[in-house]
Parts: C-alpha cells; structure tokens; sequence
C-alpha cells in the first residue's frame, strides 16, 4: 500500500512537471509568433543589402577614379618624382578599397544567419498557429462531433479506419 502511495506521488509530481513544461513551451510559442509577426528581421536584411549594394557602387567610383587619376599622370608631363609620390598614393588608395570584399563577406554572413533565424521562427511560429488550431480536439478524433471540412476525415479515411479494425 505504502509502495502505491509513493507511486502516486511520484505520478502527481511527474504530471505537474509535465505540466510545467507544457505551460512554459506554450508561452515561448506565443512569444516566437509575435516576433514572426513584429520582426524587424526582414526590413534590417532590406538595410543591409543596400548597404552591401551602396557600399559597392562606392568602391568601383573610386576605383575608377583612381584608374583615370593614374592614366593622366602617366601621360602629363609631370615630374618623374611627382609622378611616383601620386601613384604611391593612387596605390594606397587601391588598397583601402580591399575593404568592401572583406565588408561584403561579412555582412553577407550575417544575412545567412538572420534568414536562418527568421526561418526558425517561422517554423516555431507554425507549429503554434497549427497547435492552436488543433488545440480543441480530444486525443479521440471520433469524439469531436462536426467538424470544419478542412480537418474531418474524408471517406477513404473512414473505410481505412475500418479496414485496420477488421485486420
């Protein structure tokens, strides 16, 4: 008697962590929604992709400038110490262009990551739309009298119900 006592107790005790778990999962589903739904993430990977494309366009107007820069000296008559002092310079300048590639790499990883995100959430945001559609059913669904079309079974349901009965 003392052994189904424990038993018990250690049912409830299950059953209400069980619970717990249930509760604080059916919260994190509803906060995952309103994040689908107020999600800044697809206006900040608009942001960024102009700043990918912005920063792009930049750099080949300055490449160019510099090439045109650099094909002038060469053909004015300018000093020949002159002409080295501009294109070190020219070359410097083609140098700190390298930073849109690494720029561009970058950025382009965090926009992996926040497609990856956003699409988790989605998914998550899904599952608790369909949670909450689903959420009125009993464990039997011959138990739930009329039905919207869209979940009742069908009549193939019905005589495949039937058919792993008989078999």
């Amino acid at each position: 008697m003392a052994n189904q006592e424990s038993s018990k107790a250690v049912l409830k005790a299950l059953y209400s962590q069980i619970e717990l778990i249930y509760k604080e999962f059916s919260e994190i589903r509803c906060q995952a929604e309103g994040i689908v739904n107020h999600s800044q993430m697809p206006d900040a990977a608009l942001h960024l992709n102009d700043v990918l494309q912005a920063t792009e366009d930049a750099t080949n107007i300055i490449m160019d400038a510099v090439t045109a820069i650099g094909t002038l000296v060469d053909s004015a008559g300018i000093a020949f110490e002159a002409k080295e002092a501009i294109s070190e310079q020219v070359g410097k300048v083609y140098e700190a262009c390298s930073f849109q590639d690494i720029t561009g790499q970058r950025i382009k990883k965090v926009l992996q990551h926040l497609g990856t995100l956003e699409n988790q959430l989605l998914r998550l945001s899904k599952t608790a739309q369909a949670h909450k559609m689903t959420a009125h059913l009993s464990a039997d669904p011959l138990l739930n009298g009329p039905q919207l079309t869209a979940v009742a079974p069908n009549q193939e349901d019905i005589d495949n119900m039937f058919e792993k009965k008989e078999g």
